[in-house]
């Protein structure tokens, strides 16, 4: 997977990406960084350039707030593991 920035200016990155994808087949992009609406517009824009669906990652191990400025901000993975209630539509 290579790296994809979200919150980078200007569209050279864009481009090397997408050159990535045209010329080498590359398989799918993990994004590290940016907001939420750029990182949809272009994970659109990169699948359109792929012949195959990419396989699109974030590095949040935190969630999405973790790395995208304007994501909502959820519970640590540890905290929602922590829950001892059983949902009443079960």
């Amino acid at each position: 997977m290579v790296a994809a920035y979200s919150d980078k200016d200007g569209t050279a990155h864009q481009t090397e990406i997408a050159n990535l994808i045209t010329r080498y087949g590359i398989g799918g992009l993990i994004f590290m960084k940016g907001e939420v609406l750029k990182q949809a517009q272009m994970t659109n824009y990169f699948q359109s350039l792929s012949t195959t669906p990419l396989m699109i990652g974030i590095d949040g191990e935190w969630g999405l707030s973790m790395r995208l400025a304007n994501a909502p901000v959820f519970p640590h993975q540890i905290a929602l593991g922590a829950i001892q209630d059983k949902p009443t539509y079960l």
